[in-house]
């Protein structure tokens, strides 16, 4: 009898009894120390008392810390805690936990890190591309100061000493002269966001920043028994692109190295690697391909306005969309590869290598040239796309009266746009010449096909004959328009 009773206090009231105190200790938790007693706590560390209690807050606590069991509760026993003479807030059980001197100490150094990012945004010659980061760290260890990552905040009183130091300048050389410090760990690592990099432009500038920036600090706590390590870390990223160029990672320390003042004379290139690029298709290697029949504007058929231009070094343009950059090369004689600069595609892989590639709605497309006709097919399957060849004469450049009312004009610029008309009724125009039958095209914008107009010219002596080849207004076909230069 007496084994069965146990063995139901064992299974049933044993676990009853635990829980039920486990409750009322989790219970009891909620009772936050009192207001008197916190404040007791922080005025034993700030004397003037400067505080105020602004609240509870909730922190995460185990619901049955006795069980090994995931659930978790909101404890509602934290005291909000303002600092009147930094503005910040923090937060603490009883007044004695540290939380409260390391957020002070950080709001402090926070302030020194924004005067240390605006001096060396003055300093830096690129500062309207660079990010910047800039940390002061410290160990209690001189043997450690290279490697050390270890904080301010973890030197005894550091909120007592740092408190009213009010600049970087100052607070450096309070750190040095701090005899629990054996070493100071000055950090910068900066971004520097660019196309393309020069190296030895990169060098140059780089000493500057250590002359004009680093060198003026590092001097503050340049002491006969403090050890200083200085870290100038800069990453150069591609304008546009998540890959990185280059590093720049260079550790100075005033013991083993010589002195940073000799900056100019040191040799920093070996600390500078470069990325290698592997460019599949030579997008970005400079071309020529001069003498190529492709080479010029070329204007579709249907609709000459939207036109594809090919430059001699391998870049292009087209009109339409917006008006589109892109990277052309051929391709076994008879394919067109076209990739538009928005598309170029640059990724990185574990090694820093870049790859340069393209994206798939560039185009590989079967071509063919004949005289002054083009035609590429943009997808298997589909049909060629026809283009002609066109042009901007120069003799058809400038302001054109006409001859029977000269208050008419018509302009003609060399970029392809133009407008005509009297003085308070001027409409404008783009337009072009097909460069093998010398057929005049002028496109009204916002008429669609009623704003498109053929024309042919002649020159008689200095005067432009114009002859419509489109009908509107009562126009006759073949009728011609004379017109005189205006210089």
């Amino acid at each position: 009898m007496k084994a069965v009773f146990t063995n139901i206090v064992n299974k049933f009231l044993l676990p009853t009894l635990l829980l039920t105190i486990t409750l009322t200790l989790a219970a009891c938790s909620d009772n936050p120390t009192s207001e008197r007693i916190v404040m007791r706590n922080l005025r034993r560390e700030f004397p003037d008392g400067n505080f105020q209690l602004e609240g509870l807050t909730s922190r995460r606590v185990p619901a049955f810390p006795y069980f090994h069991f995931d659930f978790q509760r909101n404890a509602y026993d934290v005291h909000v805690v303002r600092c009147l003479d930094y503005d910040i807030t923090f937060t603490t059980l009883d007044g004695r936990n540290s939380s409260y001197l390391q957020r002070l100490l950080s709001s402090h150094l926070l302030n020194w890190n924004e005067q240390l990012t605006s001096v060396f945004e003055d300093a830096h010659p690129n500062t309207y591309n660079t990010r910047v980061n800039i940390s002061l760290h410290t160990s209690l260890s001189e043997r450690s100061v290279h490697n050390s990552h270890t904080a301010l905040n973890v030197i005894p009183d550091a909120h007592l000493w740092l408190r009213d130091v009010a600049s970087f300048e100052e607070g450096f050389a309070t750190v040095a002269s701090y005899e629990g410090v054996g070493g100071v760990f000055f950090n910068i690592s900066h971004d520097i966001i660019l196309n393309e990099i020069n190296i030895d432009e990169e060098i140059s500038n780089i000493k500057t920043l250590a002359q004009n920036f680093v060198l003026p600090f590092h001097n503050l706590v340049a002491l006969d028994d403090i050890r200083v390590v200085t870290r100038l870390h800069i990453n150069f990223l591609k304008d546009n692109h998540d890959v990185r160029l280059g590093r720049f990672e260079w550790v100075h320390d005033s013991i083993a190295d010589d002195a940073l003042a000799n900056i100019a004379s040191f040799n920093l290139s070996n600390y500078l690697t470069i990325s290698t690029i592997y460019d599949e298709l030579s997008l970005l290697e400079t071309v020529s391909f001069e003498g190529f029949e492709i080479i010029g504007a070329w204007g579709r058929r249907s609709h000459p306005s939207r036109q594809y231009f090919f430059n001699e070094d391998g870049t292009g343009r087209i009109t339409y969309d917006g008006g589109r950059e892109f990277i052309w090369r051929i391709l076994e004689d008879d394919y067109l590869l076209i990739v538009f600069e928005n598309d170029i595609l640059w990724t990185q892989d574990r090694n820093d290598d870049i790859h340069i590639t393209y994206d798939p709605r560039s185009r590989i497309m079967p071509y063919a040239i004949d005289g002054n006709a083009f035609a590429i097919q943009a997808a298997i399957g589909s049909g060629r796309n026809a283009y002609i060849r066109v042009e901007w004469p120069p003799q058809l450049h400038g302001t054109w009266a006409w001859e029977i009312d000269p208050d008419w004009v018509t302009v003609m610029d060399a970029d392809g746009t133009g407008h005509r008309g009297f003085p308070d009724e001027l409409v404008n125009f783009r337009w072009l010449v097909e460069t093998e039958d010398r057929q005049l095209h002028k496109f009204r914008e916002g008429y669609g096909s009623n704003g498109r107009e053929r024309w042919s010219y002649e020159f008689d002596g200095d005067t432009l004959v114009l002859i419509n080849w489109y009908i509107e207004n009562g126009q006759e076909r073949g009728q011609r328009f004379r017109y005189t230069p205006i210089e």
